[in-house]
């Protein structure tokens, strides 16, 4: 039985989605943002099943709270609650979504197994970009790394000495605190032997993140992945410095790159993939309107930048990594697939990913720190915006600083004549130091 505050809860919702349908709405109607409604939630004893839900799903930490209060927002045909206790200092933005949409071009909820991602999601999500985004997506106007390069065979098991323009699968991560395996001059020979890096090896210290991307490699029908501490051999001074300033090369012409965004450490593993011990969140509340349809609410932020507030995206070594795949599979709580044509996202199904066509479109930000767009003049205002964003990174070694930003180097000072002086565009010299 629902309390009174979630009965008027549902009445809003309802009564804003009957009046979106309703052809005599004046255009312009909902043009404003404007509250709907303030709403006092009892807490968890009450024995109200809708505060249960919203509570336990939304905050999670229900022995603190004694009341929620909501405030229900409407912006055009979009539907927010602001949702918040005085019990806890955070407040949650969540957007509702209807499970049934009056129209295609609506983005609608879509059902995920908390335990494990869709595959076959995936593969439709790869297909379609493949088939329809063109060039944009599938070529790079970087160059590719002037040398071989080491990559993970994950049929055979071990280590492979192959062209760069080999199609291969990379993999971005927060190393961490945890011990892992490497390779270095002396264990090089006994990686190159089969068997020796499976997800199931055991005498490694194969961090999981790394292992489920070894499994996720085989489920999306590919053979090779590149990984960091496995593909450059760490103790190798010369040739590490020139895998460093090839990094962006290296993410630039990879097929795609796997980005495990949940946890801080190598050892979180990569959610939804083969199972795992937590169980993924992918949905935050569902309500059922008068007339018999659905709504989901889901985290607004999550989608707008699914990497936000992640230790990835405060690393400064993944800062280029994610800057120069062409096309990225997100992992965090739910999987997010961003290219340089389009974003979408497993919870939310969105109508672009069944357009057969969607070249020209503009699909997504221009100013996304993912699958960016390296542009092909001496831009200032680019290379000081990402300069900028670096800077913001947290590096465990300060040394790092140099290494961590080499690629992202590399490829810009391509573009300035004269190239780069600590920095600083040779040709922009005398105006970067007024």
């Amino acid at each position: 039985m629902s309390c009174t505050s979630c009965q008027a809860l549902t009445r809003k919702i309802d009564a804003h989605y009957q009046a979106c349908k309703d052809k005599h709405t004046q255009p312009g109607e909902y043009a404003t943002f404007m509250k709907l409604e303030s709403l006092e939630f009892s807490n968890t004893r009450s024995g109200c099943i809708s505060c249960q839900n919203i509570i336990n799903n939304v905050f999670h930490d229900t022995e603190r709270l004694t009341q929620t209060s909501v405030d229900v927002y409407r912006f055009n045909e979009r539907l927010f609650m602001h949702i918040g206790s005085p019990s806890l200092p955070s407040q949650r933005s969540l957007r509702l979504y209807r499970v049934e949409a009056p129209t295609p071009a609506y983005k609608t909820p879509r059902t995920c197994d908390p335990q494990q991602v869709d595959i076959a999601l995936l593969l439709k999500w790869i297909d379609r970009c493949q088939a329809s985004h063109g060039s944009e997506c599938l070529s790079s106007t970087i160059p590719p790394p002037s040398h071989n390069i080491y990559l993970i065979d994950t049929e055979a098991g071990c280590l492979v000495h192959k062209s760069a323009d080999c199609r291969y699968i990379a993999l971005s991560y927060v190393w961490g605190q945890v011990t892992r395996a490497h390779t270095t001059k002396s264990n090089l020979a006994a990686l190159q032997t089969p068997g020796s890096i499976t997800a199931e090896a055991d005498q490694l210290a194969i961090p999981k993140t790394i292992r489920d991307a070894l499994k996720l490699v085989s489920l999306l029908g590919e053979r090779y992945l590149w990984v960091d501490s496995f593909c450059i051999i760490q103790d190798e001074e010369d040739t590490k410095e020139i895998q460093l300033s090839s990094m962006a090369s290296i993410y630039a012409h990879a097929y795609l790159t796997i980005v495990a965004a949940a946890g801080k450490d190598a050892d979180r593993g990569i959610p939804g993939i083969c199972g795992g011990v937590e169980a993924r969140k992918t949905n935050d509340g569902i309500f059922r309107l008068s007339s018999g349809e659905q709504v989901i609410a889901h985290e607004g932020d999550r989608f707008s930048a699914p990497q936000a507030n992640t230790a990835w995206n405060s690393r400064g070594w993944t800062f280029q990594e994610g800057l120069f795949s062409r096309r990225i599979l997100l992992f965090n709580e739910s999987v997010s697939w961003v290219c340089r044509s389009s974003a979408w996202d497993e919870p939310i199904r969105n109508p672009t990913e069944d357009l057969a066509d969607t070249v020209g479109l503009q699909l997504r930000p221009d100013n996304s720190q993912l699958a960016y767009r390296v542009p092909q003049w001496p831009d200032l205002y680019q290379w000081a915006f990402l300069v900028r964003q670096f800077n913001k990174r947290r590096l465990t070694f300060d040394g790092d600083v140099i290494n961590a930003f080499s690629g992202a180097a590399a490829i810009f000072q391509r573009h300035f004549n004269g190239g780069l002086l600590w920095g600083i565009p040779e040709m922009f010299f005398d105006h970067c130091i007024i």
